[in-house]
């Protein structure tokens, strides 16, 4: 299922057959975006507790903004009404290195107490990311190849 408000900046697909909703962004977007995009997702009629995620950062070249906002929604899905099932989330980056993947570091840390086990990993861990979420081989291509860039 796609999206139904198009939001340019950050695209999401559910695929419930996988249990996962994969996401992929603009080249350049700013931290508010990110959480415009987690109140989208959670208000989605096709998105329910215990959906895994697949976050596609590899292609993104600036982001602006103050990330504080992301750490604070990491500090949200603690809450169990938020986060109410176990779900795990795949974080792609381009490379394990810089300002936006230690924001991200410090995103996964802080909702360390949520449900969601939130992993990051480089685009060339693509197996990993496939077992990390229990997905068929070749998943990652193939959704990174679907969604609208």
């Amino acid at each position: 299922m796609e999206q139904l408000l198009v939001f340019e900046k950050i695209r999401y697909q559910i695929d419930p057959p996988n249990n996962i909703f994969t996401v992929k962004v603009a080249r350049n977007i700013d931290y508010k975006d990110i959480v415009v995009h987690y109140g989208n997702l959670m208000e989605d009629e096709g998105y329910y507790a215990g959906l895994n995620g697949l976050y596609d950062f590899s292609q993104l070249k600036r982001i602006t903004g103050d990330h504080q906002i992301l750490i604070d929604t990491a500090e949200v899905m603690n809450d169990p009404q938020v986060v109410s099932s176990p779900a795990k989330t795949a974080i792609v980056v381009f490379e394990k290195f810089g300002l936006f993947y230690e924001v991200l570091n410090r995103f996964c840390q802080a909702s360390t107490p949520s449900q969601n086990d939130f992993q990051i990993f480089d685009v060339s861990e693509k197996a990993e990311i496939e077992r990390f979420l229990a997905l068929p081989k070749n998943y990652y291509q193939l959704a990174s190849d679907a969604l609208p860039a």
